[in-house]
This record gives structure tokens, C-alpha cells and sequence, in this order.
């Protein structure tokens, strides 16, 4: 009697999600980390924490990406394709257009705190090189775009290299600051101390006392970049005068 023939049974890849589990792939698994970023710092966000959210182990989650680092960098290069598929229409006015760009960027980190926060902590330059790496095209476009509106103010290479990278830093710094609530206006120790001085002693710390128990984040943003489009234009004119 012939022995009934068995069934082939494929052997899968270590990691691999069972065949009936959730349809996950790197995409999804990115666009899902991205997300968690509005909430969660980057830097605490790992490859177990993402399996969580599937429920799936994290060999799983490796199957699709190798780790942590592939983890961090896909998600930073999806957080500047948003801001590229966002970018505004650029004009012949320098200043409409890197004051539309700054606000860009600092909504996006608004909207992606966990992004900022790995970026205040991290060596970004580390990471972007880490992105550049995985997705060169993404990043390079990024710069390119950025670089030709702060080149449109008409300073030499230098100044145009200086103060674009500046500019980013502070960006990030003022996003960090109001989603940590590290603004005056939201410590009430401090108005209470404030408060309490004598004017007569401290007569310049009176004078602006107000304002600064007031600011929060869009006013220390808007005064920020003030700030920087006032120092462009009178860096461009010296730079006009001085040719």
C-alpha cells in the first residue's frame, strides 16, 4: 500500500508575521512610527515599542527593518517628504518667502514634537547623514530647497551657509521650547517672583516684565524670526555696500 504523499510545508524567514497576522510592510510600519512622534520622542521610540502598537514581536518589525537605526532614519526621511509635499509657492520677495519656509518648519515640528525633541538631543548632523544614507534623493531635495531660499537674500556663500544652518537651529529650538511648555507665560513661579520686586530696584526687569510673563510660543516664535529677517536684510545691505 502506497503511502499517502504529505503536504510541503515552506520553511519561512526567522521574523516573519505569521501568515494570518496584520498586513504589515516597512511603509506602514514608518507611517505608523511618524505618528507616534506627535506624542513620543524619537528617541525613546523603539523597535519594541513599535511592535506594540501591532502586536507583533519585534523580530517581526526587524523582518521588515534592520533595527533601530533603519527605524529612526525612515521615519526622519518621511518627516521631510511631509515638508516637501508641503512646500510653499516661492515668490520674488526673499523675505515672504523664507518667512513662509520658517513657519513651514516650525509647524512641522509642532506637529511632530517627538521629532524636535530627538533633534534638541541628538547630534543632527548624525542623523541626517543616517537618512542621507537611506534615502539620498529625499534629503538632498531638502537641502537644495531650503538652501535656494535663504540663497534669494543675496549674501555670499558663507553667510548664505551660516545663517541658513541658524536658522534651522533655532527653528527647532523655538518648536522644542513650546511643545516641552518651556515659556514665561507658562511658569507661574516665575510671575509670582516677578511680581514681587521692587521696581524702584529693579527698574529695567519692571519695564519689560509684562511682555515677558506673556510670551509663549508663537509670540517668542514671531519675535524670533523677526529677529532673523531684520538681521538678513541689514547683513544684505552691508554686503551690497561693501561689493
Amino acid at each position: 500500500m502506497k503511502k499517502a504523499l504529505q503536504p510541503v510545508t515552506r520553511r519561512r524567514s526567522p521574523g516573519r508575521p505569521p501568515l494570518n497576522s496584520l498586513k504589515i510592510d516597512a511603509d506602514v510600519i514608518l507611517q505608523r512610527g511618524l505618528e507616534l512622534t506627535r506624542t513620543i520622542p524619537l528617541q525613546d521610540l523603539s523597535v519594541v515599542r513599535v511592535a506594540k502598537e501591532f502586536g507583533v514581536t519585534p523580530a517581526s518589525i526587524r523582518y521588515y527593518l534592520r533595527g533601530r537605526d533603519a527605524l529612526t532614519s525612515g521615519i526622519v526621511i518621511l518627516f521631510y517628504r511631509e515638508l516637501l509635499a508641503k512646500w510653499p509657492r516661492l515668490t520674488s520677495d526673499w523675505k515672504r518667502d523664507i518667512t513662509a519656509v520658517a513657519r513651514l518648519v516650525y509647524r512641522a515640528y509642532l506637529e511632530y514634537p517627538g521629532i524636535a525633541a530627538y533633534f534638541s538631543a541628538e547630534n543632527r548632523f548624525r542623523i541626517l547623514s543616517s537618512a542621507i544614507r537611506a534615502d539620498r534623493r529625499t534629503m538632498s531635495m531638502f537641502l537644495e530647497k531650503y538652501f535656494s531660499v535663504v540663497r534669494t537674500v543675496g549674501l555670499d556663500p558663507e553667510r548664505t551657509a551660516n545663517y541658513g544652518v541658524i536658522l534651522l537651529q533655532l527653528l527647532n529650538m523655538a518648536a522644542h521650547a513650546t511643545a516641552r511648555h518651556q515659556w514665561p507665560a507658562q511658569h507661574k513661579s516665575i510671575a509670582n517672583h516677578l511680581n514681587a520686586l521692587d521696581p524702584t530696584e529693579y527698574p529695567s526687569t519692571a519695564l519689560v516684565r509684562e511682555s515677558y510673563l506673556t510670551m509663549a510660543g508663537e509670540t517668542a516664535f514671531a519675535a524670533a524670526l523677526d529677529l532673523v529677517v531684520s538681521g538678513l536684510e541689514q547683513s544684505r545691505t552691508h554686503n551690497r555696500r561693501h561689493r
